[in-house]
């Protein structure tokens, strides 16, 4: 099981400081073609979420299956999918989240479960 500690690789422009991903090869804020790879706590909370249960073509096997947006701590919004979630309509949002691994360029997230 995830600790936490996990950092999310991201872009950073050198000029203006913007992050972004996935990675860019230009900054949208400034123009700036100074992209530098850079990491980000991994730490953040559920802005929202929906559950696919009808599946783009290849990924029938995995329906049905959360994708979600996490604000990290940051302030960057990443698209994610959800590691622990039960697939249910009851999740509640700014629950906090922690990035777990970037899998065939999708960024994996665990909920933070209070026990």
């Amino acid at each position: 099981m995830a600790t936490g500690a996990e950092q999310i690789p991201v872009a950073r422009c050198q000029d203006c400081g913007h992050y972004f991903a996935p990675p860019v090869y230009s900054c949208a804020a400034c123009g700036s073609g100074r992209i530098i790879e850079a990491h980000l706590s991994g730490r953040g909370k559920l802005a929202t979420y929906t559950i696919i249960r009808v599946p783009p073509l290849g990924f029938e096997g995995q329906a049905p299956y959360t994708v979600a947006i996490i604000e990290l701590e940051e302030g960057l919004k990443v698209p994610a999918r959800l590691d622990n979630d039960p697939v249910s309509n009851d999740l509640e949002l700014f629950t906090p989240a922690h990035f777990v691994a970037r899998r065939d360029g999708v960024y994996w997230f665990q909920i933070v479960t209070q026990r």
